[in-house]
């Protein structure tokens, strides 16, 4: 009979107990915040949702890294100066995607952005390296990839470069608003979902398993702090100049005649082993010239 009260007992303390906990949870996740106006009005307040630090135990994860290869350019190559070059046609957009993006100065404006991919490929050895990200781990599955994104990127107008940019891209793919069928099928055909594990922690899920995962799904970064995901996307950026994530930045330009692009000042990226004798010039002056033959 004591055993039975006893049991009883412990029963009703567990339930409290795990009441307790879930309460506790609860008030961690909600925080009621006091509004701007700073009075006390019931009416004036509003909810946060706090997210956990992380929503992943990554202690398990075996991470890759290689900085055995050698150097992409040459450590030794000089420095400074204006390098000229030429396009047919003047630039239709700005945009990376959407409208015209695939023009003829496409390769310009992907040079400082698309082009800086989380892992990248050795043109020697073929090998992959660190790129935005340090260290990559593919799982089992062959679809799904971590990241370790590099502390020290920022974007060209000083702020930090982190997990939630490469959600950006993905989100920016999908959306309707950037009016590109092209990249709204490729999201839809690669990738199950991109999540920020922390900031400088990506997760990214591919729809299919893959011999070469980190060829097929493989991310670039876009500010999320600079651009929006609205109607009137293609006219908003067309000709908006956006923060990089590279070395180079379109300052100048004249419609019709040419586009110079400038080195970033103090750029993040100079100490990169990869990148060692790359980026030399501080100038690029993309001059139209319709005419191949006088190019």
């Amino acid at each position: 009979m004591n055993l039975r009260i006893l049991l009883n007992c412990l029963l009703v303390l567990m339930t409290a107990c795990e009441d307790t906990d879930e309460k506790t949870e609860e008030n961690e996740r909600e925080q009621v915040i006091d509004d701007t106006t700073g009075d006390d009005d019931p009416s004036h307040t509003r909810i946060a949702i706090v997210p956990p630090a992380s929503a992943e135990d990554l202690s398990g994860i075996e991470w890759q890294a290689n900085m055995d290869d050698p150097p992409i350019g040459d450590p030794a190559a000089l420095k400074g100066g204006t390098l000229y070059t030429f396009t047919t046609a003047y630039p239709l957009t700005m945009r990376i995607v959407g409208p015209n993006a695939n023009d003829g100065f496409a390769r310009w404006r992907r040079g400082s952005t698309m082009d800086f991919t989380l892992v990248a490929r050795h043109p020697t050895t073929d090998n992959y390296i660190p790129s935005m990200a340090t260290h990559w781990s593919v799982q089992e599955d062959q679809r799904t990839i971590y990241f370790k994104l590099r502390p020290e990127a920022r974007w060209s107008d000083g702020e930090t470069l982190t997990a939630e940019d490469y959600v950006h891209t993905w989100n920016m793919m999908r959306s309707e608003h950037i009016v590109d069928p092209f990249f709204n099928s490729y999201a839809a055909d690669y990738f199950e979902e991109v999540v920020a594990i922390e900031p400088h922690v990506l997760k990214i899920v591919g729809k299919f398993e893959s011999w070469r995962p980190l060829d097929n799904f493989d991310l670039w970064a876009t500010p999320k702090h600079a651009v929006t995901l609205e109607e009137g996307f293609p006219e908003r950026y067309n000709t908006t100049i956006v923060p990089v994530q590279g070395p180079y930045l379109v300052t100048e330009q004249e419609a019709g005649q040419y586009v110079v692009l400038e080195r970033v000042p103090d750029w993040w990226g100079n100490d990169v082993h990869y990148w060692q004798g790359m980026y030399n010039v501080d100038r690029i002056h993309v001059r139209v010239i319709e005419d191949q033959n006088r190019g």
